[in-house]
């Protein structure tokens, strides 16, 4: 060991085991107190030092039923919020989905996801458990239009190492030019085999889609700011595995969904044993209710702000709908 790694060692073992003062450490290894504080930083960068909390969670059973009630759910996990940071919320509802999937994947199952900024965390976040036989299958096209990366087969790839299983991509683009191409591509064996995949699976996991401007379907190419912004105006809220929906839970027809997306279908989110849907931040709040609505999911993991926002905006609609 290094001198440097051996006053680092020291350092960390007074500062945490003994819980002296920075200063009061300086002064007895004969450095400067900034030189405790960059060797603390470098121990905790380095993955030297770690942290576990183990506080009793917040009573959010309450809120838990009361949502369930209200989106006609058939489980809803909500993670108590205590540091008021979107990236430690997000990292608490991520970390009890992750705990969860490991209660209810078996050996021979077979689980589809789909990708994105949520479903990246998800990935990064999952408990390693020993399975046999799992598949992993990719739920909707992921191939980029520009250099932009999706990380679908990466979100693919994770979750499969995580259950020692097989991993399925779907090489194809979300979106195509016409319904023409979407049938010659379903024609491929390889591609309708994952298809075939995607109706078997048991479990389904994504997130849904905000019509934001930092959207990963616009950095992918798929649309513009400007065809985002024409899908507000047209009453899209949010996509679920790229097909978009309206507050109601609606698809409409003869607009971007119909058959020109490579995905799995709607109604085949309806009838999966778990379909889960993970969505935090209070910009997701009118997609997880149109996805709920839409019959989409039928569990709901998300965190305490959020639930409470989805409930505000859910009593002010009855309201308004009571005055007319």
């Amino acid at each position: 060991m290094s001198d440097d790694n051996r006053l680092m060692l020291r350092i960390a073992k007074k500062y945490f085991f003994l819980h002296q003062g920075q200063e009061g450490i300086a002064i007895q290894e004969g450095v400067s107190k900034s030189t405790v504080s960059r060797m603390l930083a470098k121990a905790e960068k380095m993955g030297y030092i770690t942290y576990q909390l183990n506080f009793p969670l917040m009573d959010v059973e309450s809120l838990e039923q009361e949502l369930q009630e209200a989106l006609h759910l058939k489980h809803v996990y909500v993670s108590a919020v205590d540091v008021d940071d979107p990236t430690v919320i997000l990292r608490d509802v991520v970390a009890s989905l992750a705990a969860y999937l490991n209660t209810i994947v078996k050996d021979g199952d077979t689980i589809g996801v789909s990708w994105g900024n949520t479903m990246n965390e998800v990935a990064s976040h999952l408990e390693p458990v020993e399975r046999t036989g799992v598949r992993v299958v990719q739920l909707n096209g992921g191939i980029s239009r520009n250099i932009a990366p999706t990380n679908a087969e990466g979100i693919v790839s994770t979750f499969a190492n995580n259950y020692n299983g097989i991993g399925y991509i779907l090489p194809v683009p979300a979106f195509v030019d016409s319904s023409k191409i979407v049938e010659a591509l379903l024609e491929d064996s390889r591609i309708s085999n994952v298809f075939d995949m995607m109706k078997n699976a048991g479990i389904a996991v994504f997130s849904v889609g905000s019509l934001d401007p930092g959207s990963i379907l616009i950095n992918a190419g798929y649309f513009t700011k400007e065809q985002y912004d024409e899908l507000r105006k047209r009453g899209f809220v949010a996509d679920v595995c790229t097909r978009y929906f309206n507050i109601k839970g609606e698809m409409p027809a003869n607009n971007i969904n119909d058959n020109r997306v490579l995905g799995i279908s709607p109604d085949l989110l309806k009838i999966k044993k778990h379909s889960i849907c993970i969505a935090s931040g209070i910009k997701k709040v009118n997609g997880i209710i149109g996805v709920a609505r839409g019959g989409y999911a039928n569990t709901l993991f998300t965190d305490e702000k959020t639930a409470k926002e989805i409930l505000n905006r859910l009593d002010k609609e009855k309201h308004n709908i009571n005055r007319k």
